[in-house]
């Protein structure tokens, strides 16, 4: 080995580890690096620079990042080239907040920054697994990024515009994407490769961005530039597979077919795929007869699309059937086929058979997924086994298993149903701070448990995370149970300030969150005039809101409550100042107060009501 090694009076550390990285042949480093640090030769930003790239290359963490610290405290003006290569050694440390403030602290305010630079960063945000991100950091660091790019002068080149354009999609910002491409069109036709353009679409199909993508496919047709190949085929069939497209996936699979006239099994499986999503089952037959004329194989993919349309068309029989064959023909089957099985058998509760699958994955050698304990513990929650779905729970905790959003929703869940609150609230913190969302469902069932004065503080922790997340599919159930909360806990303000921010917004508001706000103001022991302004606030609001539902809602209310006199006011209040007409519900309900609170009067006042409103009722004394 030791003849290998360059002797340092020949040529510089600095250009012989360049030359490594360059060509990616790093076996050496680590010697080279002990060869200068016995030499005693001091080190230059260029060797410092090179170490560090090096390091980080190979996989070496802890020597990556002190070299490139060692180089920005030793020098503090560095040029454009040496720190876009800290910054893609940062980048392959996957040090993505280090990476941003070597810009935004040292390049960017000497005006050190080229295109690549830009490049880098964005390569370095690891768009491609969303799951190892902070998605909010990340999403703000993109945004000041463009802002920052837009205050250069230079010009978009395919390269920065497909990174941000991908950016954009991936982030689920494809208002911007659809902007950025329309802006860049002719550049990126004129000077994009294939590959690129693959990108973009890839990009848009997992989105959803179905403009865009049949915006640049468009373009593509018209440019004999830009020569499709199959992964551009397989970008196309994945935007198909969204209902607002207007491609046919047909027509795209017949164009393959002219260009390659002997498919692939993996485009065939993409288009497959295709189909089964779009609901489109004869066209799936169609390529499954073609498979079998081809004589093509069919791998772990191919089973899993047939296993798993066995299993939405319930059709479990069937689906072993083809496990079986999998086994027969040597085909290993996928996590994601034990997945969908798993998913199948927990929702029907066959607890034993999920239990089998569960020990075939580990005796593959699989290792199971967030899905698929999430899978296992909603079977157990089917059939209220809720104290083995909570072990499953910490299983998965003890093991380290990266969490998703599903996962921790379902932890949640459990945790909640096994009385951990405490621990479930800690997960709620976890969720919002990585993913900086919650589901509505998960939302309502932490405002469940607020249940008496002494939770305030549990709420008001709750509400944060409302302010502070992005809400998957807001509804008004969930909005009803907050401002339900907020009455239990004994405070209206903060049940009013709820109703008033949801008017001022375009929510729209109705009769069930009326509801939740007069029983809050009753929960709380306002007096009736607080009550009365609430109905005329709610009037104001919109006039249809205050109508005969709403009357026999809190005539039943003050019944339950046994507050005949208030049942009777209320009944007052909206027969007189808001005209609501009575219901046979409304003589129901006035006759039940009457009788059941001995009270002759309302009795009375009931009859006389029903002689001029419903003359044929017969109304018994």
């Amino acid at each position: 080995m030791g003849e290998d090694l360059p002797q340092p009076t020949d040529v510089s550390f600095g250009t012989v580890v360049n030359d490594m990285v360059h060509a990616d042949k790093l076996d050496l480093l680590p010697a080279i690096h002990q060869r200068w640090k016995a030499s005693g030769i001091p080190p230059t930003d260029q060797l410092g620079t090179a170490f560090a790239l090096g390091f980080s290359m190979i996989g070496e963490v802890a020597l990556g990042s002190q070299w490139v610290d060692t180089v920005l405290e030793r020098y503090q003006t560095l040029d454009v080239i040496t720190y876009n290569r800290l910054i893609r050694a940062c980048a392959f440390m996957e040090q993505f907040d280090k990476a941003y403030t070597i810009f935004e602290r040292r390049a960017w305010p000497t005006k050190q920054v080229n295109p690549r630079t830009f490049y880098t960063l964005l390569n370095a945000c690891s768009l491609s697994d969303l799951s190892r991100i902070d998605l909010t950091r990340t999403r703000k660091v993109v945004f000041q990024l463009h802002q920052y790019w837009q205050r250069t002068e230079f010009p978009w080149n395919a390269y920065v515009a497909t990174k941000f354009i991908q950016a954009f999609s991936v982030l689920n910002e494809p208002t911007r994407a659809s902007e950025l491409l329309e802006k860049t069109l002719e550049l990126l036709m004129d000077t994009a490769t294939v590959d690129q353009i693959n990108t973009l679409l890839t990009a848009f199909g997992k989105l959803g961005n179905v403009g865009a993508a049949q915006l640049l496919y468009r373009f593509m047709c018209q440019t004999s530039r830009i020569q499709f190949n199959e992964k551009t085929y397989v970008a196309l069939a994945q935007v198909c597979e969204h209902r607002r497209s207007t491609l046919d996936p047909t027509m795209l699979w017949q164009e393959y077919l002219k260009r390659t006239p002997s498919p692939s099994i993996d485009i065939l499986n993409r288009f497959l795929i295709c189909f089964q999503r779009r609901g489109e089952p004869w066209h799936m037959d169609t390529l499954l007869e073609a498979l079998v004329q081809e004589k093509l194989t069919p791998n772990t993919v191919t089973y899993g699309i047939q296993i798993s349309r066995c299993c939405n068309r319930g059709r479990l029989t069937q689906a072993y059937e083809l496990l079986a064959e999998m086994k027969t023909r040597g085909v290993e089957p996928s996590l994601t086929i034990y997945n969908k099985l798993i998913s199948v058998e927990a929702k029907a509760g066959n607890i034993a058979q999920t239990e089998v699958l569960l020990r075939r994955i580990t005796e593959q050698g699989l290792s199971p997924s967030p899905f698929t304990y999430s899978a296992v513990m909603t079977g157990f929650q089917t059939v209220g086994r809720f104290a083995d779905a909570y072990q499953v729970y910490k299983t998965v905790r003890s093991q380290g298993v990266p969490m998703d959003e599903r996962l921790f929703n379902n932890g949640i869940a459990v945790c909640l149903q096994n009385g951990q609150l405490e621990e479930a609230m800690g997960l709620g913190d976890e969720l919002v701070d990585r993913l900086g969302t919650m589901s509505s469902i998960t939302f309502t069932m932490f405002l469940d448990q607020i249940q008496r004065p002494s939770q305030l503080d549990t709420l008001q922790a709750i509400r944060k995370w409302l302010d502070q997340s992005q809400v998957s599919r807001p509804d008004a159930m969930l909005y009803r149970k907050l401002i339900l909360a907020y009455g239990r806990v004994d405070q209206l303000t903060q049940a009013f300030d709820v109703w008033d921010t949801l008017c001022r917004s375009n929510f729209i508001v109705e009769n069930q969150l009326c509801s939740a706000l007069l029983w809050a103001v009753i929960r709380t022991g306002a007096p009736l005039e607080t009550l009365a302004n609430t109905l005329q606030q709610i009037h104001q609001y919109n006039p249809r809101l205050v109508q005969t539902p709403l009357l026999n809602t809190l005539m039943q209310l003050f019944s339950d409550a046994k507050e005949p006199d208030r049942a009777y006011w209320v009944f007052e209040m909206l027969f007189s100042r808001f005209q609501c007409q009575p219901t046979l519900q409304t003589m129901a309900l006035l006759k039940d107060v009457a009788y059941q609170f001995d009270r002759p009067d309302i009795a009375q006042a009931a009859r006389l009501l029903a002689k001029l409103e419903y003359p044929t009722l017969a109304f018994s004394s």
